[in-house]
């Protein structure tokens, strides 16, 4: 019984690792865009307005605002979802 309740924590965690959902980028707050390296107060607060005007962009799209570039892209990516 103890091999068996060991056995479901475990499968309990590796199926848990691998539905982790990633938060929206439509509800990053300036704060959480800050702590990523290279985003600082203006450019997350470019990127909020470009993202409150509009509605369906992806982090892809994130490029047509000033400052933002393939790395600044890249590292959205890996925290957040479209």
């Amino acid at each position: 019984m103890k091999k068996f309740i060991i056995f479901m924590l475990i499968l309990c965690f590796l199926v848990g690792v691998f539905l982790v959902v990633k938060p929206s980028i439509h509800t990053a707050t300036q704060e959480e865009l800050q702590a990523i390296t290279g985003i600082g107060e203006v450019m997350s607060e470019d990127i909020i307005s470009y993202l409150t005007d509009n509605k369906r962009a992806k982090i892809e799209d994130l490029e047509d605002v000033k400052g933002v570039g393939c790395e600044t892209i890249r590292k959205l990516e890996e925290v957040y979802s479209d």
